[in-house]
């Protein structure tokens, strides 16, 4: 029965690792990051939308133009000796591609939390590392509160609680909505 029953949950919730907002939020969770995936390819394509994301985070953020991706020099030396490390510093050119594979890599390298840390508590404590991440795990993480769920359950429990059904035991009305909520999940 066991295994049934995971075979089950595997089957169910398998397509969600489909899903580009779930596959994102997962790897984002730092509780679980790739290693919250059952497949290896879907892990590894979360990892490229991530690098995405990032990447367009990048253009927006870090950049002005996107077309002039130089680096300006931000101090000058009084001694003359040292000013070609000025020079070569406001040459060298930024790739928002590189920086977002290696803001990544280093979060991915990084330990997995403990189960019991909330994410956005990890994101707060770590976020001089990884700014970047903190805005798109604020983006995936954050799930808008809703009621909407507890209301159709009140509602179906209005409807098999009728004025025909009115001497309906409490067991058996409990046993009634769990079936009609569950009927989709054979």
């Amino acid at each position: 029965m066991k295994d049934a029953m995971l075979e089950s949950i595997k089957k169910r919730l398998s397509i969600y690792e489909l899903h580009t907002v779930t596959r994102i939020a997962t790897i984002l969770d730092p509780r679980f990051k790739k290693d919250g995936f059952q497949s290896n390819a879907n892990a590894e394509q979360a990892a490229s939308f991530l690098e995405n994301d990032l990447v367009n985070l990048g253009n927006l953020d870090q950049f002005e133009d996107p077309d002039n991706l130089s680096v300006e020099a931000s101090t000058t030396t009084k001694d003359p000796l040292f000013d070609f490390l000025n020079q070569r510093g406001a040459t060298k050119k930024r790739n928002v591609r590189s920086d977002a594979i290696i803001i990544k890599r280093q979060y991915l390298e990084r330990d997995i939390a403990i189960q019991e840390m909330d994410p956005l508590l990890w994101i707060k404590v770590k976020q001089a590392d990884f700014p970047l991440l903190k805005s798109l795990m604020f983006k995936y993480l954050c799930i808008p509160a809703t009621s909407v769920e507890s209301e159709r359950v009140f509602s179906k429990a209005g409807q098999i609680v009728s004025d025909r059904r009115t001497r309906l035991k409490e067991e058996n009305v409990n046993a009634l909505l769990f079936l009609n909520k569950n009927l989709s999940l054979q």
